[in-house]
């Protein structure tokens, strides 16, 4: 693997301050479409949002993938524009109280008030931003089911259909609870260093052997953000702990302590708290994401053709 196919996470910062100041502050407009320009920051907001999913998936953040995502997401936001204004000339709109309802119905679908104030902090979005931007969506569904796919319907067998069809999207799998002492290696650490570390940990498993309190030492010694926490991290899906903590992880029995863990990011001290079997998903819970999923996979074609038909006819810049 060379040195760039993965970024650690404070070069994956660097990397996205760096490809956001690559247009530079004099030039704050990255497209035009009829006129009407898309700004750098909208660009902004969407490249953190996916390059933050993408990581979150345990993907590699490299070069290869910037490259691609800048051109895939400023043809998005092109299209995305058009279809604005498309809708715009037919008259369609979302009323404030469509728009509240929808981003109340959000709220009580995030994790609280707090959880989803961070999120929004955490993409650089402030609050009149995003309720912008959801209603933007809402608009662009509404032009899709009005006039561009108002002949497609999804019935109750057809939902039924595919929650049969696909067990797997509705299965949450095993999952972990799971407090650990993490300490860093630096990338490039020599073997000494390494080795300086490693005895470190030994030094903490040998305290936890004699008696001493786990949470304690987390907060005393570990180097990853969890600190604050004593370590926990909550309960995480098996194979993202298996991503974190090495493969090994999943072999260490519920409340004891596993052997001292290597991964790149350092070594690691992992006790299991609780663990979650699989479970399905009830079919009540996720019949109107099913609706959804089936509408837009229905829709693709014929959208694809409009916004194909919409661009033909469009002045659009692309600012380099």
């Amino acid at each position: 693997m060379r040195p760039y196919d993965r970024l650690w996470p404070g070069m994956l910062l660097i990397s996205l301050l760096l490809t956001g100041a690559a247009y530079g502050q004099t030039v704050p407009i990255v497209a035009e479409v009829n006129g009407v320009p898309i700004t750098r920051r909208s660009f902004q907001i969407d490249y953190r949002k996916a390059v933050e999913e993408h990581a979150r998936k345990g993907n590699p953040v490299n070069q290869a993938y910037l490259k691609d995502l800048r051109r895939r997401l400023l043809g998005y936001l092109v299209e995305t524009e058009l279809l604005l204004q498309d809708a715009r000339q037919q008259g369609i709109r979302v009323t404030d109280q469509e728009l509240d309802q929808k981003l109340a119905a959000e709220r009580s679908a995030s994790a609280g008030e707090a959880a989803f104030s961070a999120r929004l902090q955490a993409l650089g979005m402030s609050p009149a931003e995003y309720r912008e931007r959801r209603r933007q969506a809402l608009v662009i569904q509404k032009l899709i089911a009005q006039h561009i796919a108002r002949d497609i319907v999804i019935r109750d067998k057809d939902i039924e259909d595919f929650y049969d069809q696909h067990p797997e999207r509705f299965t949450i799998p095993e999952q972990l609870h799971i407090r650990h002492i993490t300490l860093r290696v630096s990338p490039d650490a020599d073997e000494s260093q390494k080795a300086a570390v490693h005895a470190r940990i030994l030094e903490i498993q040998r305290q936890l052997a004699t008696g001493a309190d786990f949470a304690t030492l987390a907060y005393r010694y570990s180097e990853d953000p969890s600190r604050d926490q004593k370590g926990d991290t909550g309960f995480l899906d098996a194979d993202l702990a298996a991503r974190k903590f090495g493969q090994r992880v999943l072999d260490i029995t519920t409340g004891q302590v596993g052997p001292p863990l290597e991964t790149p990011w350092g070594y690691h001290l992992v006790v299991i708290e609780a663990r979650r079997p699989p479970r399905q998903i009830p079919l009540v819970k996720v019949r109107a994401w099913i609706r959804q999923t089936l509408f837009q996979q229905r829709t693709r074609a014929p959208v694809k053709s409009y916004v194909k038909a919409l661009r033909e006819k469009a002045d659009i810049v692309i600012h380099e």
